[in-house]
């Protein structure tokens, strides 16, 4: 399964500065989904439609980073949770986590600019008790393999991960047995 995680420029293009124009009118995105559903078997979960019209539910990206925050990845791992579903039934149960108003400080894009004192608003999600993950190795390296397991659950998986999935961890760990 390949799962597209939007940029944020991509989510909210109407925020970027006038003279900033769409070259093309399909996209490198449009054409690597189209192949590879024309082409292969692999299973494509792309979020943007589905992150743009989410845009009404409130801030989805960090104002000071390049990532979507708590909410966005919410949102994000409720449609890969449907796609596994549909994929595995029975062994997920797709739903929506509470989330609450947060804030935080700078990310990537405001360390870069000196603002790291910056506090925005974000959010921050509220878990059921069901399963509380535990990492193995506890410690170690952040760059290097590590396993989430969560008693109770039964799908296992192995995730190969870029920085989008750092917000969708701790959604996805609480619903599958064993993420590595």
């Amino acid at each position: 399964m390949l799962l597209i995680t939007p940029n944020k420029h991509t989510v909210y293009a109407e925020k970027l500065p006038f003279y900033i124009e769409q070259e093309n009118v399909e996209s490198a995105t449009d054409q690597l989904v189209e192949y590879l559903r024309e082409h292969t078997s692999v299973n494509v979960v792309d979020l943007r439609a589905t992150l743009i019209a989410s845009k009404n539910e409130g801030q989805l990206y960090s104002k000071t980073d390049t990532h979507w925050n708590a909410l966005g990845a919410n949102i994000g791992q409720q449609v890969l949770m449907e796609t596994l579903q549909g994929l595995f039934p029975g062994r997920v149960k797709p739903k929506r986590f509470e989330v609450i108003p947060a804030t935080s400080s700078a990310k990537d894009l405001g360390i870069q600019v000196g603002r790291e004192n910056v506090i925005e608003q974000d959010y921050m999600p509220v878990f059921d008790r069901d399963c509380e993950p535990v990492r193995y190795p506890k410690e170690g390296r952040e760059k290097g393999p590590y396993t989430y397991v969560c008693e109770g659950q039964d799908l296992n998986v192995v995730v190969y991960q870029d920085s989008f999935f750092t917000a969708l961890q701790p959604y996805f760990s609480r619903q599958i047995g064993r993420s590595t």
